[in-house]
């Protein structure tokens, strides 16, 4: 139960707090109407190895569409959550 409760309160805050910050400036390659599919996956363990670790995973299904496209490249993109899968493991207790 209790590792139910904190997988949510990480994804609640992994989603919340999440953003994305580009090296590279993707200007020109935005067009109005445009529609892209994307999975991201996030894994990663918290704790020391064996008894006391944590092992999680989150995998989300994204659809991004274009609305507009400014004159300067920038772009208004709406994101939208299809699928959120989590999977957590402690101990060699898995929880879905």
């Amino acid at each position: 139960m209790h590792v139910k409760t904190a997988g949510s309160i990480l994804l609640c805050a992994f989603l919340g707090t999440s953003h994305v910050t580009a090296q590279t400036q993707l200007v020109g390659i935005w067009k109005e109407g445009d529609k892209f599919s994307y999975a991201i996956e996030d894994e990663y363990t918290l704790g020391p190895p064996g008894n006391a670790s944590l092992s999680q995973s989150l995998k989300l299904d994204t659809e991004w569409q274009v609305k507009r496209v400014d004159a300067d490249g920038s772009a208004d993109i709406d994101v939208r959550i299809e699928r959120v899968r989590f999977k957590a493991d402690q101990n060699g207790i898995p929880t879905d």
